[in-house]
């Protein structure tokens, strides 16, 4: 290190040099004195003494920008003691600088929602206010200049107390803006973010105002002659499938368990098709909403039996992954299955009855102050308790079985869902995954029994039946394997979706498993359309989305929901065609037996 003198500028000001003698300063050695009048120094020259220090001693110098006490790079402070791009450093002279990341405004696009888009409003560090300005933000720190105020709204929240900002101490600060559109627009709106305020990060470096600019989506809103169309056929919709659930009721209490698998998982596919990882049209969602009924859960929570669960099992949420996560699925196995816990609990219960041989029905149940009506209802449950509970195959494995199917499509969703979000590896998960191997593998043997036998010409008659099940029990699986499996791969899951439902048509008719020609008919009735609507979802796929104009995606929406009602329809006019069929042998065969009748009269009437 080497000292050297080097001179300044003149400064026309004789603050610092007020008595002089001789040309030089009395009070400041190094400063001499061009103009002394009368002892009193009118100019001075200045000379100041400079250290030549070396870069990387620890200690910042006049010419030096930064001194962290090394010669690396890429720690906020270069090898030659420059402040490096993005970092900010103490400014004490003579002493060791500290640098650090600068804290820096952060705007990340979360979601839109048709007319709703949300942005989150974060720093890269925990940040607090300035004590001389204790207003984060106001009226003026959000708008987008090329649209009037009452085209939009803006709302801006803090997403828990925690995350907002104050003056006492630093926090992670994390806002949520949500835009709220009320036109439709032809290009994408800027959203500018102004933030006046004075900040201090965790290390006590200063945040400087700042002003940011984010580019929206294009707004997707429908208009309210739509909104009220789509409002109707979602009543439409709802008054079909409800309508088909009690046709659906009527057949399993009469024993056909086959044709109610049918009906139920028609309604159950097109309920789960609003979790295809593309974003519908707000028609489409409305429509969607119509099959939210199809589910235990306000029964399960009327009669507290989820608290009950609850209390024993203990309370879970596992967070789903991809569209499931929008609609907050959780994906807790051990949560999701009370309803199956409580099928198998009153299973086990009427074995218990069963094996007691307990009459729940006593001879009061029949007296003679009850109704005709009410009778009737009485001596049905009767019957109906009676081959339930005196039956000792009640815990047959055909009756097992039948469970199983009833249950399978909500069990292999809730297993793969599970599956695929488990991140953990906790005593519970654990338990789950245990069950859920158990299941899977269970589920593949009963899949695989009967197709073994697709060949067998003697068996063929015997396991036809059982073969249909397994096909159908194969593209559960395979649906959703897809559905769940390839949501970060939008078209590849339409695709794949695509092909299982394609798959099943194939095997049900190479392998000619339904032998009237029009139940075959009703059951292309139901997939067809299926198909059709997920391959139009590609679509509403990034990769297409952006080109299509959202008027153009409006009316495919109403197309598709013509598709989901017109594969809802097949199972009715089925219905009504078997009915019409009914009758009409009932009223032949009234019809022969009056005619039988009126021959035996004859036949009377002559012999006598």
């Amino acid at each position: 290190m080497m000292v050297m003198i080097s001179p300044m500028m003149d400064v026309i000001n004789a603050n610092n040099c007020q008595i002089c003698e001789k040309g030089k300063c009395k009070q400041f050695q190094l400063l001499d004195c061009d103009d002394c009048q009368n002892e009193i120094c009118q100019l001075y020259k200045e000379q100041i003494i400079q250290e030549e220090s070396e870069c990387g001693d620890g200690l910042k110098q006049e010419q030096e920008e930064c001194d962290d006490g090394n010669n690396l790079n890429n720690d906020g402070c270069s090898d030659h003691c420059f402040i490096e791009n993005g970092w900010n450093c103490t400014q004490f002279s003579y002493k060791l600088n500290q640098c650090y990341k600068i804290t820096l405004m952060q705007l990340t696009y979360l979601f839109q929602h048709y007319e709703v888009q949300q942005i989150k409003l974060s720093y890269t560090n925990e940040v607090k206010l300035d004590e001389t300005k204790i207003i984060f933000i106001d009226n003026s720190s959000f708008f987008i200049s090329q649209l009037k105020n009452e085209q939009y709204n803006i709302k801006v929240t803090p997403r828990s107390n925690l995350t907002q900002i104050t003056v006492q101490q630093t926090r992670k600060v994390d806002y949520i803006i949500d835009i709220i559109f009320h036109e439709n627009l032809d290009s994408k709106p800027i959203l500018t973010v102004n933030i006046s305020a004075l900040l201090w990060d965790i290390n006590s470096m200063p945040i400087y105002p700042n002003t940011q600019q984010f580019e929206l989506l294009t707004p997707q809103i429908i208009s309210s002659t739509q909104l009220e169309r789509s409002i109707t056929i979602k009543y439409v919709g709802l008054s079909l499938q409800i309508g088909l659930s009690g046709y659906g009721a009527i057949l399993l209490m009469t024993g056909q368990i086959m044709q109610f698998l049918d009906i139920l998982d028609i309604l159950q596919y097109q309920s789960y098709l609003k979790y295809v990882n593309v974003n519908y049209p707000e028609n489409l969602q409305i429509y969607f909403d119509s099959s939210n009924f199809l589910t235990l859960s306000p029964i399960l929570n009327y009669f507290k039996i989820v608290q009950l669960f609850n209390s024993i099992l203990g309370e879970n949420v596992l967070m789903s992954i991809g569209k499931f996560n929008q609609y907050e699925i959780n994906a807790d196995f051990l949560t999701n299955i009370q309803a199956q816990i409580l099928q198998l609990a009153s299973l086990i219960i009427l074995f218990l009855l069963s094996l007691q041989k307990y009459n729940l029905f006593n001879s009061k149940c029949f007296s003679e102050q009850n109704s005709n009506l009410l009778k009737y209802l009485q001596l049905k449950l009767y019957l109906l308790q009676k081959s339930i509970v005196f039956s000792t195959k009640v815990m047959s494995k055909e009756k097992l079985l039948q469970m199983f199917h009833v249950n399978s499509q909500d069990l292999i969703f809730k297993v793969l869902l599970f599956l695929f979000s488990n991140t953990t590896n906790s005593t519970r998960q654990q338990i789950s995954n245990y069950i859920c191997i158990i299941f899977l593998t269970s589920t593949f043997f009963i899949m695989i029994r009967p197709i073994r036998n697709l060949y067998n010409k003697i068996n063929r008659q015997i396991n036809i039946e059982q073969q249909y099940e397994s096909i159908i029990l194969m593209r559960k699986l395979l649906f959703f394997l897809f559905l769940i499996g390839t949501q970060n791969h939008p078209l590849l899951e339409c695709l794949m979706l695509s092909f299982s439902f394609a798959l099943n048509l194939i095997l049900i008719t190479y392998c000619k498993l339904i032998k009237q020609k029009v139940d075959l008919v009703f059951v292309f009735w139901v997939e067809i359309p299926v198909i059709a609507f997920i391959q139009i979802n590609n679509l509403y796929c990034q990769d297409f989305s952006n080109h299509i104009p959202y008027s153009s995606k409006i009316n495919l929406g109403f197309f598709q929901i013509g598709l989901l009602i017109f594969g809802i329809l097949g199972p009715l006019v089925k219905s009504m065609i078997q009915l019409y069929d009914r009758i009409k042998k009932t009223l032949q065969k009234r019809e022969k037996q009056q005619k039988n009748i009126q021959t035996i009269k004859i036949f009377a009437e002559i012999k006598i």
